[in-house]
C-alpha cells in the first residue's frame, strides 16, 4: 500500500541477487530474473514463485512478457534472447542476440509482433517474434546501450554510456 508505505508482499527465492521484473499484462504474474542466470515466475495471487526459467549460462538481466502473456523474453550477459513458453514450461528458443550482454528487451506493446534488445555491444536490433529473425539494427550510441523501450506510437528510445539518449522512428 503505497499511501501507508507497506509493501503487499516481501519474497525471496533466488539464490544470487535479483536483477530485472516485469509484469504480466493481467497482473497476476511477474518474472524476476537473477545474477545466477535464472529468472522466476511468481504468482501474485498466492506469492509463490511457480516456475524456474533455467537455461542461461550467465546473469540474466532483463524481462519482458508478450501482450498475450503467453511467451516470456530473457536476455543475459551469455549474449543470449531466450523466449520462453509459460504454457507448455519451457524454453521455446534461444538465439544469438548480440555479441555482448543482451541489457534490454521489450516485446512490442501492442500486438508483440516484434522484439527489441539493446546491448553493450552498442547496438539495438529488431526482431521478428514469430521467426526470431533479426529484421532490423540500430546503430549508432558510441557505448553500450543500457536500456531501450518501444511505444504504443511507434518510436523506440535507448540510452547509453556515452551519455546520450536517442530516439528512433520504427
Amino acid at each position: 500500500d503505497i499511501e501507508a508505505e507497506k509493501e503487499l508482499l516481501l519474497q525471496e527465492g533466488h539464490a544470487r541477487g535479483t536483477y530485472a521484473l516485469a509484469f504480466h499484462p493481467d497482473g497476476s504474474l511477474i518474472v524476476t530474473t537473477d545474477l545466477g542466470g535464472i529468472a522466476r515466475l511468481w504468482d501474485l495471487r498466492t506469492g509463490r514463485s511457480i516456475l524456474p526459467l533455467q537455461g542461461h549460462v550467465k546473469q540474466t538481466v532483463s524481462a519482458d512478457f508478450h501482450p498475450k502473456g503467453n511467451l516470456i523474453a530473457t536476455g543475459s550477459d551469455d549474449h543470449t534472447m531466450k523466449i520462453w513458453d509459460i504454457r507448455k514450461r519451457r524454453c521455446w528458443q534461444t538465439v544469438l542476440a548480440h555479441n555482448k550482454l543482451v541489457s534490454d528487451i521489450q516485446f512490442e506493446p501492442d500486438h508483440g509482433r516484434y522484439i527489441l534488445t539493446a546491448s553493450y555491444d552498442c547496438t539495438l536490433k529488431l526482431w521478428s517474434s514469430l521467426s526470431l529473425a533479426c529484421t532490423k539494427v540500430l546503430v549508432g550510441h558510441e557505448a553500450r546501450v543500457m536500456a531501450a523501450h518501444c511505444s504504443r506510437e511507434g518510436l523506440i528510445a535507448s540510452v547509453a554510456f556515452d551519455r546520450t539518449f536517442k530516439l528512433w522512428s520504427k
